[in-house]
């Protein structure tokens, strides 16, 4: 697994040393938080991807009541997936918490892997063309997202960085974040 692991790393760093224009090939757009999309002007949209950690709430977070609203609110007009790569005891708390709704929720996803978003996209019969992922990791969710060719891609702010609120990032992560959006995002 971690050999897997490694040779996506590497496959990925090697594009982003490649590739001139990694921003408009990977991300489609930016905003600050999930709450600045204006998700009613993606002409035929039926599926939004959520990051969770880092996205939607802090890391290992509950979801606060807004929050939970907005993605609620989303899911009476499209398919909402929660997909994240953290463990399942993860996944079954954000199950309870979106209990007796048609919210999805994916855990130990192995994003960036292909099969990763190829499972969601095959689960509910949508297009890639009709797919919106929105994240906080130009890696694992932007370039997963790319790689099956999901039409919206959408970085965010990581949650802790705007909302003081959130509690911070674990310290490894904060350094590959670092890393990644050095060498990766250009603003």
């Amino acid at each position: 697994m971690i050999l897997i692991a490694y040779t996506y790393l590497f496959e990925y760093l090697r594009e982003m040393l490649f590739v001139k224009e990694i921003k408009k090939k990977y991300i489609t757009q930016r905003k600050n938080t999930f709450r600045d999309i204006e998700y009613n002007s993606y002409k035929n949209l039926k599926l939004i991807i959520f990051d969770v950690d880092d996205t939607l709430t802090g890391f290992f977070q509950k979801f606060d009541e807004n929050t939970k609203k907005i993605i609620k609110k989303l899911s009476q007009k499209y398919q909402v997936v929660i997909l994240t790569n953290s463990t399942k005891g993860r996944e079954e708390e954000i199950k309870k918490e979106f209990d007796k709704t048609n919210i999805f929720v994916k855990g130990m996803a192995d994003k960036p892997m292909k099969h990763s978003f190829q499972f969601i996209l095959e689960k509910f019969d949508i297009s890639p063309e009709n797919t919106m992922m929105v994240g906080d990791n130009p890696f694992a969710d932007m370039w997963g997202a790319y790689r099956v060719n999901i039409r919206h891609r959408i970085l965010i702010e990581p949650l802790s960085s705007v909302d003081k609120n959130i509690k911070e990032t674990f310290f490894l992560f904060r350094i590959l974040r670092g890393f990644e959006r050095k060498l990766f995002i250009k603003k």
